[in-house]
């Protein structure tokens, strides 16, 4: 692989990367009635688009988890977890 290639790969991946940072900190920082959880879907079509597809797989497994450390932070965990886990079904669709 050229080296230029490989200096473009790892710009994609670090910038996918970014963008899920970006996303997390700001549904961090945003009040529980606003959900961001769309946005994660940003890094791993990115990522998709100027990569090879497959390489938005660890992306949308990585904000998957995020978003449902999002989804279960505000109540309590052990009975929202099927209903969080059901949530990121179209998602996952949508990502993969």
């Amino acid at each position: 692989m050229p080296p230029s290639s490989l200096v473009r790969r790892a710009l994609v991946l670090a910038t996918g990367v970014a963008l899920t940072a970006v996303i997390y900190v700001a549904q961090r920082f945003t009040p529980p009635g606003v959900d961001l959880g769309l946005f994660y879907l940003l890094p791993p079509l990115f990522v998709a688009w100027y990569q090879h597809p497959l390489w938005s797989v660890p992306f949308a497994v990585g904000a998957i988890a995020l978003r449902l450390t999002a989804e279960l932070a505000p109540g309590p965990p052990i009975a929202n977890v099927p209903v969080a886990l059901m949530n990121q079904i179209p998602f996952a669709v949508l990502a993969g």
